[in-house]
């Protein structure tokens, strides 16, 4: 099974975020089988005015940019990807993203082992460690069967 994965980053402004997040994703995309990960990157820009658009369009035109007016938020934002992703990428895995986050060199291989050990899974989070303070946890993530709903810790 080859996971399509789309990755969500929903942004307003923050082009230094941007810039940084799509080098680190472009860094650990490198190390992943291509045979069994395809990524596909979605930028959804909710009216920036700092130039984030253009500057993905000339630097990463591989990553799909979708223009928002400004009252997507978050959540629309994501909304707005996933439809995208379904309609034009066939993805059937999507990976909920902000700009600030840095993957670790692994990330993505453990997305596809952890999928692969349970299938029965369909919606899971990551540990999130502060950048600053890599021993640090933030939030641990924990999953849901989609049968029955109970939740279940990571």
């Amino acid at each position: 099974m080859q996971l399509n994965l789309s990755i969500l980053i929903p942004v307003f402004n923050g082009l230094d975020f941007t810039k940084k997040c799509l080098a680190d994703l472009e860094n650990v995309s490198q190390t992943i089988n291509n045979e069994l990960i395809k990524l596909n990157t979605i930028v959804i820009d909710d009216g920036s005015k700092d130039g984030t658009s253009e500057w993905i369009n000339k630097n990463y035109p591989y990553v799909h940019v979708l223009k928002g007016n400004g009252n997507l938020w978050w959540s629309g934002g994501i909304n707005a990807g996933i439809r995208f992703a379904l309609e034009n990428l066939d993805s059937n895995y999507f990976l909920l993203w902000n700009n600030d986050i840095k993957p670790n060199e692994n990330y993505f291989q453990h997305i596809f082992d952890f999928i692969q050990d349970r299938p029965e899974c369909s919606i899971f989070c990551s540990s999130i460690y502060f950048l600053d303070k890599p021993d640090t946890l933030i939030s641990t993530g924990g999953y849901f069967n989609r049968k029955n709903g109970k939740k279940f810790v990571s």
